[in-house]
């Protein structure tokens, strides 16, 4: 099976680094509507500890960004985690 790919794209009009923050949180919101589209962002809302790719591609005006991202999958839940806990009773003489 196929991993799944978002990609979202968001144009600045300055080639400052300084002036891109509005383009990469644009950016962020288009991948997150994508994933909420696919029913995905309940788990990830906001995408802690998530790898996203970045490119930044240079226009007349401007700059370009594109991020992607691909989705981690969710680790299998540990039925030692959830399992409760078990109590012996000790002696001691």
């Amino acid at each position: 099976m196929r991993e799944k790919r978002y990609t979202a794209t968001a144009k600045a009009n300055s080639k400052h680094p300084y002036d891109w923050g509005r383009a990469m949180a644009l950016a962020v919101s288009k991948l997150l509507h994508q994933a909420e589209d696919d029913g995905l962002v309940t788990q990830r809302r906001n995408l802690y500890d998530e790898d996203l790719r970045l490119r930044i591609s240079e226009l007349a005006d401007g700059i370009q960004i594109t991020l992607s991202w691909s989705p981690m999958a969710a680790p299998a839940a540990d039925p030692a985690a959830t399992a409760p806990l078990a109590v012996e009773r000790v002696t001691i003489a």
